[in-house]
């Protein structure tokens, strides 16, 4: 009963202490949970959605030609194999919109039976039960339509029979899940449609003739042995030695690519969140240390007076470790439940961008797990700072306890009339500095985090272009792939070139191709670059010579070589010897990707009749946008462009990452609060005398309160230099580290002056405001309280 009288009297002596550490946990624990739902459900459920609808361990795209039957006998042959199957699909162009955007897409048959595709309700709230398939002339396709082309139900698709002369126009009647294809960070999509709009578009197409953009097309889905040992790297490998699967695949991508390809946007800010949750544990840590630190101090005379009455130091330990514990406890007692609804807004947030119905559950073992070790630690820094009770005697205690005493220090300041306010504000925090360490700590870890925040969103750049650089393996304002045949096509070049001359100025120009190759019999994407010096080098140096290749650093740490080794590079058929020269920047396809010269690429016959871009660099590249379009109106179907900021999925990052950095400063100015409230009402009440000396000089309650928030004002911005020096060490290994996930090895950011200060001066500002409003207290201190006392 002791120990309940105690504890109970302590919560209601320091309640502010006690529901400002349940607040603060309370939010830690919302973060935490809500962040791991969501990363680890969308991992499990991608997993178990691309097993449900039949994807392979490996899947290959083949253009039907003789002899599929054949291959499918050599890959059932090997003894890694457990199964193949086929699924029909139609490879065509499409436009959706009033965007008329052009894009590669899959169309197949809507076969329930065959395919369990999920349909979604047409509020995207659940899962149809009973889904109906759709007419003639309508097609249900990905969510990720709304984020990419900005359509809904009712809006057309159009898939072009042969180009713009003859197109067939579908109706979105709905949209399915599709979780192999249906992120909007991957361009390729996947339409369904009845078998009477297939065979009516096949019909159409044959009637094209040379003229059709439709190709039948089939994925060849194949299946490992579970038991085999085999990585699916090595896999792979057999498959492209031991078979002529390669001679087939236009496209070929395993489960594990896929699943990251679907995942990126998730993989980037969960990383992200959970540095951010990192730090907002940190902070609980220094406001837990301080506080208890600071009300020991406090109670360091009733503490004595209960030892002189007969209580131990391991009796009033044990309360004031009860105390703490109790109020962290609660707060994530309370924080679980809450995060349920927040990971269910998240999940509806995320369908349009992930076109995944990712479930709202709680992933018990690892929300458990890590609520454990942070209340290990917690618990720790409890047990720790709570030594200090033993220090406790009760003939110091009737003394009055441990008192202040004050030296002049080498920091202390003159008081001068002009500034008055500011000079007693310093001298009183120098005072009592060790009162104010903590404010700044905590400042200089939300300058940290807000700058780090700052530096991610410069490097993506306001329209994503710095994002989209890093998928590029150069840079480049506008792609140009010249269609017209013979003489016309020279012509229509210098046309173009002339025109962009006028408009915008060339600053360069090259040829440019990407094709899927192998190396070391494992496929990967080839860029060939006419110009190999302006591929991203990281280290070693450019292919300069025609036997050179340069690799990234997720296609080194896969064929397990380095720069001087030589490996075998598979195109079309032929194998050629080549020595990586260095490693390159590209996080196209997952980083799964190598680059050769224009050189290079001949040793196969890839000339450039096999229909180069030609990538231009602009001397005013603001004008790119604009000129692709005019060039769109003019040229149509003479022409294809590639627009390096036309990457599907690029707006739905950028506005996802304004709304992160929203919900960062929200939650920074909570804990702002919380910190204040938690050590500005100890302060306040260890300066009751001097405020009470302070009115009797005939300083008002308002000159006081200036005077309390200028005190967090100085701390905050001291510790706010620190934040912004550790955001410019520590940014980009830290970035750097989840990035490598994505195919982005070398992370790089910088931000100009003003938005390096920019988050110090915000998060100063709200330590003086939130300051200035929790010292209305200082209204009922009267000078009174120096006799009383």
């Amino acid at each position: 009963m002791k120990y309940i009288l105690l504890l109970k009297k302590n919560i209601k002596k320091q309640k502010g202490v006690f529901f400002g550490m349940l607040i603060l946990v309370f939010i830690i624990t919302m973060a935490l949970c809500a962040v791991l739902a969501v990363g680890q459900n969308s991992r499990v459920y991608e997993s178990e959605q691309l097993d449900r609808v039949g994807y392979g361990d490996v899947t290959s795209w083949i253009i039907e030609q003789p002899g599929v039957e054949e291959l499918i006998d050599q890959i059932e042959e090997l003894r890694g194999t457990e199964k193949t199957e086929r699924q029909k699909i139609k490879q065509v162009l499409y436009k959706v919109g009033k965007k008329q955007t052009q894009n590669n897409g899959m169309l197949a048959v809507y076969e329930p039976e065959n395919y369990d595709y999920y349909i979604y309700k047409e509020d995207l709230t659940g899962i149809q039960k009973n889904p109906k398939e759709p007419k003639d002339g309508e097609m249900y396709v990905s969510p990720s339509f709304i984020t990419m082309y900005g359509v809904d139900i009712g809006d057309s698709v159009e898939i072009q029979i042969a180009g713009e002369e003859k197109q067939m126009r579908f109706t979105i009647r709905g949209f399915f899940e599709d979780p192999f294809a249906g992120s909007s960070m991957m361009g390729v999509k996947t339409m369904l449609i009845n078998k009477a709009s297939m065979e009516e578009l096949e019909q159409n197409a044959l009637m094209a003739g040379d003229a059709s953009t439709v190709a039948d097309a089939e994925m060849l889905h194949i299946f490992q042995k579970k038991d085999s040992g085999q990585k699916t790297k090595e896999f792979i490998k057999e498959l492209n030695e031991n078979t002529d699967l390669k001679n087939y695949t236009y496209r070929s991508y395993s489960k594990t690519t896929i699943e990251g390809f679907m995942l990126i946007a998730q993989n980037i800010f969960v990383g992200f969140f959970l540095v951010f949750v990192t730090v907002l544990v940190v902070v609980a840590v220094v406001v837990l240390s301080h506080s208890i630190t600071t009300g020991i101090e406090q109670d360091y005379t009733n503490m004595g007076v209960l030892k002189a009455i007969g209580f131990t130091n391991k009796d009033l330990r044990r309360v004031k470790m009860y105390q703490y514990l109790f109020s962290i406890v609660l707060g994530m007692a309370y924080g679980i439940p809450a995060t349920y609804p927040v990971v269910r807004y998240i999940d509806r947030l995320i369908i349009p961008a992930t076109g995944l119905m990712i479930p709202a559950t709680l992933p018990a073992g690892i929300c458990a797990a890590s609520l454990g070790v942070i209340l290990l630690l917690l618990f720790v820094v409890i047990f720790t700072k709570t030594a200090k009770v033993g220090k406790i005697t009760p003939i110091r205690a009737i003394r009055g306890g441990i008192q202040d005493v004050h030296f002049k220090s080498r920091m202390t300041t003159g008081i001068y009339k002009r500034g008055l306010s500011f000079h007693l504000a310093f001298r009183q925090m120098l005072s009592g500095k060790k009162q104010y360490i903590s404010a700044g700590i905590v400042t200089a870890l939300l300058v940290f985090f807000l700058s780090l925040t700052a530096r991610l969103g410069a490097w993506i750049g306001p329209d994503g272009d710095g994002l989209m650089q890093e998928f590029n393996t150069v840079s480049y304002d506008i792609g140009i792939k010249y269609t017209d045949d013979g003489s016309d096509e020279q012509e229509l070049k210098k046309e173009i070139e002339d025109w962009m001359q006028k408009k915008a100025g060339i600053k360069d120009s090259f040829l440019y191709v990407m094709k899927n190759a192998s190396v070391d019999q494992i496929d990967y994407l080839m860029n060939v670059n006419e110009k190999p010096e302006l591929y991203h080098l990281l280290r070693g140096r450019i292919c300069k010579y025609g036997d050179e290749i340069l690799v990234t650093e997720t296609v080194a740490k896969e064929i397990g070589k380095d720069i001087g080794d030589v490996v075998e590079v598979d195109y079309d058929g032929k194998t050629e010897e080549f020595i990586i020269s260095g490693v390159y920047q590209c996080a196209n396809d997952m980083g799964a990707n190598f680059g050769i010269s224009k050189e290079g690429a001949e040793k196969f016959g890839l000339t450039e009749e096999n229909r180069y871009y030609t990538y231009y660099v602009l001397k005013d590249p603001d004008k790119a946008k604009s000129m692709i379009r005019e060039l769109k109106e003019t040229y149509g179907d003479r022409i294809q462009i590639d627009n390096p900021d036309s990457w599907s999925g690029l707006d739905g990052i950028v506005s996802a990452l304004q709304a992160f950095r929203k919900l960062m400063y929200v939650i920074s100015v909570l804990f702002i609060f919380v910190v204040i409230a938690m050590t500005g009402s100890r302060i306040l009440y260890q300066e009751k005398n001097d405020l009470g000396i302070y009115k009797s000089l005939g300083f008002t309650s308002h000159r006081l309160r200036i005077m309390f928030a200028l005190r967090f004002g100085i701390v905050s911005a001291i510790g706010g230099i620190g934040g912004i020096i550790s955001s410019a060490l520590f940014t980009d290994p830290i970035v750097g580290v989840f990035l490598q996930r994505c195919g982005i090895a070398a992370f790089s950011s910088k931000l100009d002056p003003v938005a390096m200060i920019r988050p110090a001066a915000i998060v100063t500002l709200i330590f003086m405001i939130v300051a200035f409003l929790l010292s209305g207290q200082i209204k009922k201190v009267e000078p009174r309280i120096l006799i009383t006392e």
